[in-house]
């Protein structure tokens, strides 16, 4: 099976997986080095990431279930949840 391989949302190329997700995560590392676009990512930024991730998570749930009327009053703990997350 092939896997489609996104940086930055780009698409860069094409691979083909095992199916076994330590395995596919190696074979895409070893893509992209080779390609020389593979870049190590400092923990700050990795939680930047995380937090931006609950951040969107929260503002969907959010404008999707909480901003109209009638409200999805329970979207109202994963909007709490993913908040506070961010």
């Amino acid at each position: 099976m092939k896997q489609k391989i996104y940086v930055n949302g780009i698409l860069v190329g094409e691979i083909e997986i095992t199916g076994d997700v330590e395995k596919d995560l190696k074979l895409i590392r070893d893509y992209l080095t080779a390609k020389g676009i593979q870049r190590e990512v400092t923990m700050a930024q990795a939680m930047y990431r995380q937090a931006l991730s609950f951040c969107r998570a929260a503002n969907h749930v959010y404008k999707q279930d909480l901003q109209k009327a009638p409200r999805n009053v329970p979207s109202m703990v994963p909007f709490v949840v993913n908040s506070a997350f961010s």
